[in-house]
């Protein structure tokens, strides 16, 4: 049996580990409170919103636009 070639062996394993720490890089975000859109705590959903749409109306007052 003749054996596989050295840089195809190597790309197999770096995909496999790429792969690996991508999945495990993408779960750690997901695990901060900031980036969780699998549950999102319910507080920040609620008041984001609200304060986004009183800043834009501020800076509508601001420019004379209300």
């Amino acid at each position: 049996m003749t054996s596989r070639s050295a840089v195809r062996t190597n790309a197999i394993i770096f995909s496999i580990l790429g792969l690996v720490v991508a999945l495990l890089i993408h779960f750690l975000v997901l695990s901060s409170p900031r980036y969780n859109w699998i549950d999102p705590v319910l507080q920040q959903t609620e008041a984001a919103p609200e304060a986004l749409f009183q800043g834009a109306m501020m800076v509508l007052a601001t420019l004379g636009l209300m």
